[in-house]
């Protein structure tokens, strides 16, 4: 007993450092092996990261370069579920559109945090809906703004209107250029199709689509922050043509 209490006294320091060294050991392998990891899934809209700054949108090399990966566990970190890309066109008088897309990741991520709770970190990170997110996927690098998260998967739930689009003495090119069965497709759904168009007796070219929106707030929402109503101009591209500054004249 007298030689335990010697070697014990003798060795005090080393024998804390051995303690803390088997403790932090047990500690990492009931995280690692033991405990389940905890994901959630989230909405990102690709950017700068800010949601009030205003900066470029991805371009078509950027959307295409995001590879979507399987709703498993050989991707521990991140899971993109889902890619959506909408055309991006400038403000002012005279929109345009510039090769650019509003893009929105649906992804599955491993977090570290409390279910309970709903606080959650990602590579130290708070999870928040406006809060910045570095992703570094398979083999792209990108940034954005989370825009929405859950604990269950995020399934969104679009209906299909019928839109009306109408301009004033257009060109005749505009006509010719516009063809029935045209569509725009967001990377998921053919979000927009022509099924119809005519000239008015007051020389409109009015443009019948159909058109895939969610019901936010009582209002019709095109990809994540575009409302459609009547009166309001709608600009949008399809495989052949880039509809620039008409109206929406009605909805059904």
């Amino acid at each position: 007993m007298k030689k335990l209490h010697n070697f014990i006294k003798k060795n005090y320091f080393l024998l804390i450092f051995t303690f803390v060294i088997l403790f932090v050991a047990l500690f990492s392998f009931y995280k690692l092996f033991i405990t389940k990891p905890t994901y959630i899934y989230a909405k990102v809209k690709l950017g700068q990261g800010m949601w009030w700054a205003s900066t470029a949108e991805p371009p078509l090399w950027m959307v295409s370069s995001i590879k979507k990966t399987s709703n498993s566990i050989d991707v521990p970190l991140i899971n993109v579920l889902r890619i959506q890309y909408y055309p991006y066109f400038t403000t002012g008088i005279n929109n345009q559109f510039i090769d650019q897309y509003n893009t929105y990741l649906t992804l599955r991520l491993k977090v570290a945090g409390s279910r309970n709770t709903n606080d959650f970190f990602y590579n130290r990170s708070v999870v928040a809906v406006g809060a910045p997110i570095d992703l570094e996927l398979s083999n792209v690098q990108v940034s954005g703004t989370i825009i929405s998260f859950s604990k269950e998967l995020i399934e969104d739930q679009y209906i299909e209107k019928i839109v009306y689009l109408a301009k004033e003495n257009p060109f005749s090119w505009e006509y010719d250029g516009i063809k029935v069965g045209d569509y725009y497709f967001d990377g998921e759904n053919k979000a927009f199709e022509i099924i119809g168009k005519e000239i008015s007796i007051n020389n409109s070219l009015i443009v019948k689509a159909k058109i895939k929106v969610k019901e936010i707030n009582n209002r019709l929402v095109f990809g994540e922050d575009r409302v459609i109503i009547v009166g309001k101009n709608i600009n949008i591209i399809t495989n052949k043509f880039n509809f620039n500054n008409y109206i929406v004249s009605r909805i059904d």
